[in-house]
């Protein structure tokens, strides 16, 4: 695979046929709006493009190439998984902003398709994609029963049933089919998703969050167990901590307060027993004494300490959610912080997360 820089500019060069189209782009997402990310709690996220109130990222990874790296939607300080990988990125970006909840829309990408195909199976394949699942995205748009299901968010089953559906085709692997059967279950209310924490990333997350939240571990009828509360509580603030509360198909990053929603489930464990590991006990004290005005200094220290004991991946994950309350209350991502990405990045050879950030420009090696 090219270098990141290479390939990310690879990207944006491809995609700026779309620009301003159906497809909803309304720019590429280069260093003046990683700065913004940077600047704003997500010193671990790679922008692909703008649309409309929303950026399409990539979430690097520690292990991963990035074109293996989860996407993710965000706006307004607050970010939610939307693909497992870059090559699923553009079509379910076009479920999600063009196709939900705008019938209209998806009607104009349909009539545009046969002018902006090549360009845009250009993208696809770029990003590492297959034809087939982009195709999945479009063909919902110009069929009729499924521009109409995606685009009536009133009648409530049937736009969920069509999301569902539609993402099932764009994703057909068996580990979005897992999550597929999960949210299924707590969109219907059938079940509670028990099965969340066997997930794969980055749906675990979302699952188990969203279950916190809609279910009655969230009213404290049932104790989190220390699992769920350390993927809730630790790792990537920020990403899936504005869920709304009744879960849905067609969420968008803005759905809730993120500091209140993880503020509230930190609080709701002081009535239940104190976690085993002494990390979770210290995070949890740290975030309960600082409300939804706390600053991330515990996570950072978790994150060092993590590194010590040779955790490097859970302590990367750390130092994105010291970021993220770091930025939320404090107005901007502290330079420490920024630094200890790339020194973490460098000690441990993530190549191309290192690649990234100097790339970027915004955490030079010491």
């Amino acid at each position: 695979m090219a270098e990141i820089g290479e390939w990310t500019r690879e990207i944006h060069d491809r995609l700026g046929p779309l620009i301003g189209t159906a497809f909803g782009i309304e720019e590429v997402g280069g260093k003046i709006v990683q700065a913004e990310l940077f600047d704003g709690g997500y010193p671990g996220l790679l922008p692909l493009w703008k649309g409309r109130r929303t950026t399409v990222c990539l979430e690097a990874t520690p292990g991963l190439a990035p074109a293996k790296w989860p996407a993710v939607l965000t706006a307004e300080g607050q970010a939610l998984s939307l693909a497992a990988d870059a090559g699923t990125a553009l079509p379910r970006f076009l479920l999600k902003r063009v196709l939900s909840d705008n019938s209209t829309a998806a009607l104009s990408l349909a009539e545009s398709w046969d002018e902006l195909s090549e360009d845009a199976l250009a993208v696809q394949e770029a990003l590492g994609g297959s034809s087939v699942s982009l195709l999945a995205a479009v063909n919902a748009s110009s069929d009729a029963t499924d521009r109409d299901e995606l685009g009536d968010r009133g009648d409530r089953e049937s736009f969920e049933r069509a999301h569902s559906r539609v993402s099932r085709r764009i994703d057909p692997s068996a580990g979005f089919g897992h999550f597929a059967d999960c949210l299924d279950e707590l969109v219907t209310e059938a079940g509670a998703c028990d099965l969340a924490m066997e997930l794969e990333a980055p749906w675990r997350r979302q699952a188990v969050r969203w279950r916190a939240i809609s279910s009655s571990v969230y009213l404290g009828e049932r104790a989190m167990t220390d699992d769920e509360l350390a993927l809730i509580i630790e790792p990537d603030a920020g990403i899936d901590s504005a869920l709304p509360q009744e879960p849905s198909w067609g969420a968008n990053p803005w759905g809730a307060f993120g500091q209140a929603q993880l503020s509230g489930m930190a609080g709701d464990r002081q009535f239940a027993p104190s976690p085993a590991d002494p990390l979770l006990q210290s995070l949890l004290a740290a975030m309960n004494e600082g409300g939804m005005g706390y600053l991330g200094y515990a996570h950072a220290e978790a994150a060092a300490s993590l590194d010590e004991t040779g955790e490097p991946e859970r302590a990367w994950r750390a130092l994105q959610s010291s970021a993220w309350w770091g930025a939320r209350n404090a107005g901007k991502t502290p330079p420490a912080i920024l630094q200890g990405c790339r020194l973490i990045a460098e000690r441990h050879g993530w190549d191309e997360i290192c690649s990234m950030l100097d790339w970027l420009g915004k955490a030079p090696s010491q």
